[in-house]
């Protein structure tokens, strides 16, 4: 690998190496992850050439390095150009503040470190060097910087104050602002995917959004990946689309019981039947009256009572077609003698 000068095939090949995380063991190699009390008690440095062009003895520094008491390991990094080493330190809660005080120490002899190993879960893959240094004895790094208290921003608002639903961007800004050190990057992509809710929505001008988000990010280090942060979460926000609330009034619920509706009940009459009058004597219809009420409704026939009986007559047509019925659906009673005066 140290002889390809192709650096594009020489990070592939790179990849491929094992590797390790040296401050620690992890469910997986993720800062959040780290397993109780799995911290290894080192922390790792990593000097790059590219990153010190002005220091002349850079061949002999792996030298310069041994001489500081607490390094305990230091060697050729996988390329070869490059230096790598490890530090034990005292409180291994205080990580990344550690690094931050050694990354002073190291810039106080104008040497400048690479700042992945800040992450507790940054990765080492493995590397040869013959001549590695182990030191017999070594000193604890007990430095570390207290984090300085965020000052006050005071961010200008007014800039947003023409733009549709600007309390949206102020209430993100604010959250993105909001982001502690070691978290930036959760934050600022949870703005982001929220922004981009917002913009799907046509609530949000993208252009302003990116331009706040990117103001409130300016400030941090690694800014290219925060503007990269910034893009994917809005990016992915935009897959669902923050629509305003649509309200609506309850209606009013005077009585959680209904009351049934009262049902009255009626008994069914059946209409009259039409009663024939005739001349017994001569069989001659007299005319047809439709009572209010038959008089042989109650009628039991088969029954001695009986005052008058069931006839044929050769006139069933004309008192049918008189009735407007069929003539077999015409019954045609004859009074008995007896109640003919009646």
């Amino acid at each position: 690998m140290r002889a390809e000068s192709d650096k594009t095939k020489r990070d592939l090949d790179k990849a491929t190496l094992p590797a390790i995380t040296p401050s620690g063991d992890f469910e997986y190699r993720s800062a959040s992850k780290l397993k109780p009390n799995g911290h290894s008690g080192l922390i790792q440095f990593d000097i790059d050439l590219k990153d010190n062009p002005h220091i002349r003895n850079y061949a002999d520094l792996k030298a310069q390095i041994a001489k500081l008491p607490f390094v305990a390991y230091c060697g050729l990094s996988v390329s070869g150009t490059g230096y790598w080493g490890l530090v034990p330190i005292a409180f291994p809660e205080r990580h990344g503040q550690h690094f931050d005080a050694l990354k002073r120490v190291f810039a106080h002899y104008k040497i400048n470190l690479d700042d992945k190993p800040r992450n507790v879960a940054s990765l080492r893959g493995y590397s040869y060097d013959p001549a590695g240094y182990f030191s017999s004895q070594v000193m604890l790094f007990e430095l570390y910087d207290e984090p300085k208290p965020q000052p006050a921003r005071s961010f200008d608002y007014s800039r947003f104050q023409d733009q549709d639903d600007s309390a949206l961007i102020s209430r993100i800004v604010r959250y993105a602002e909001s982001a502690s050190e070691g978290n930036r990057h959760a934050t600022l992509f949870s703005a982001s995917r929220l922004a981009g809710g917002y913009i799907a929505a046509g609530r949000l001008d993208e252009q302003t959004v990116v331009y706040a988000l990117e103001t409130i990010a300016s400030e941090w280090p690694m800014h290219s990946k925060s503007q990269k942060t910034i893009r994917d979460g809005i990016r992915y926000g935009q897959t669902a689309p923050i629509y305003p609330e649509e309200r609506t009034i309850p209606l009013t619920i005077h009585k959680k019981t209904c009351t049934p509706p009262a049902y009255k009940t009626y008994k069914r009459t059946p209409p009259p039947r039409p009663r024939l009058r005739f001349n017994p004597e001569e069989g001659e219809l007299l005319d047809v009256v439709i009572p209010d009420s038959s008089p042989w409704d109650d009628h039991k026939r088969g029954e001695g009572t009986s005052t008058y009986s069931l006839v044929d007559s050769p006139n069933r047509e004309e008192f049918a077609r008189l009735l407007s019925i069929a003539p077999d659906q015409l019954p045609l009673y004859q009074f008995n003698s007896k109640s003919t005066q009646a």
